[in-house]
């Protein structure tokens, strides 16, 4: 087989498979979709999140022992998840801290306001707008009474 033929069956090919492609993979006719009459739109995130959905992460970064474990009875009887407590990577925090995403600035002012903790922080690399960590320093007050639940 001569070189032209070998490019004329290429080329013939070529045109066989653009035509199959287009014959096989042609686009669909739209079918238009019915919308109800009512539109609900939805809540902006500061009015879906809330103080009870964050998941909250609690860690020491003073050097009084065991404040994070209080703290985390303290919120489980207020009913907000903690799901770490631990150490932070100092134990020389002068101020406590609330870390949280930018789409819940709302239920994080609401979660300071509750601990009174005075110092907020964005932190955009959280995975998710339910994640809080409170870092707790040494201006942290233990005035938190737990009340036993019924």
């Amino acid at each position: 087989m001569s070189r032209v033929n070998q490019i004329l069956i290429w080329v013939t090919l070529s045109f066989l498979a653009i035509s199959l492609t287009t014959v096989y993979f042609w686009p669909e006719e739209q079918i238009p979709i019915e919308v109800e009459e009512s539109i609900t739109i939805a809540p902006t995130i500061e009015e879906v999140v809330g103080v009870e959905d964050l998941v909250v992460t609690v860690l020491n970064g003073s050097q009084k022992e065991g404040m994070a474990k209080n703290v985390q009875d303290y919120l489980v009887v207020q009913d907000i998840y903690v799901a770490r407590i631990g150490n932070a990577p100092r134990r020389d925090y002068a101020v406590s801290e609330i870390l949280y995403h930018p789409e819940a600035f709302q239920a994080a002012q609401q979660f300071a306001q509750m601990l009174k903790v005075k110092k907020l922080t964005p932190a955009a690399s959280f995975e998710s707008r339910l994640f809080v960590t409170l870092v707790l320093g040494a201006d942290f007050e233990e005035v938190l009474t737990i009340v036993p639940s019924p």
